[in-house]
């Protein structure tokens, strides 16, 4: 993978043309660079570049359309990149690099995405990840539905809190991620919190977690009843 970082502004001609093993090209800015001609030629037969829906008809890149996942909103923050999809409704957050660390954002008006706060309805959280930052998503009140996925050790504060909509919460990992101050609180009055069948105990003695007690349960084997602890 090559991932674009949002400062840079150009890309020059042939930069990556023959790099034959080179399957994803991930933008990280709206913004596309300026880009020479052939700079993505022969790269691996299905070679996909995840950015802004905008790249598709930029100069340059529209050579590359066909090839261009293109999303209502892309951002970096800390280790991960967000990617939001307008047409469904989803954002997604997967590792870009280092220990795959979201950064905390101090202000909500802060956000790079806090334009589309009230947009988004499901977030996953992709494996690597491992920590969502502090006042993340908080308010975003129209979220219903959220999927963290088994390598995230760290949940910061408030990061979930006061999205009135939140109904359910799909918690992976097995250790029960680091959490201490209100992540889910005032969500919906509905909130259910689902872990693996193996984990249920694990959630429900841990410290924070404790205060979901009542909250927590797991899909039954058939994937469709949910079952309290």
């Amino acid at each position: 993978d090559f991932i674009i970082p949002a400062s840079v502004t150009s890309i020059g001609a042939g930069a990556f043309n023959g790099c034959s093993s080179l399957a994803m090209v991930i933008a990280q800015t709206s913004t596309p660079p300026a880009l020479g001609a052939n700079a993505f030629d022969g790269n691996a037969a299905n070679r996909k570049i995840r950015a802004h829906e905008s790249y598709k008809t930029a100069d340059g890149w529209n050579a590359y359309a066909s090839d261009i996942v293109g999303y209502s909103g892309v951002w970096a923050c800390g280790g991960v990149t967000l990617f939001y999809d307008g047409s469904t409704k989803q954002m997604t957050i997967e590792k870009c690099n280092g220990s795959g660390e979201m950064g905390d954002i101090q202000y909500s008006e802060d956000r790079p995405w806090d334009g589309i706060m009230d947009d988004i309805e499901t977030i996953v959280v992709e494996s690597g990840v491992t920590k969502i930052g502090y006042n993340a998503f908080h308010g975003c009140g129209n979220l219903t539905t959220v999927t963290i996925s088994e390598t995230v050790t760290t949940i910061g504060s408030i990061a979930f809190r006061y999205c009135s909509n939140l109904a359910t919460v799909y918690m992976m990992p097995a250790t029960p991620p680091e959490a201490n101050s209100q992540q889910f609180d005032n969500c919906s009055d509905d909130l259910i919190i689902i872990v693996p069948e193996e984990y249920l105990n694990t959630y429900c003695t841990n410290g924070y977690w404790m205060n979901y007690r009542d909250r927590v349960a797991y899909m039954g084997s058939c994937g469709t009843n949910v079952k309290f602890y």
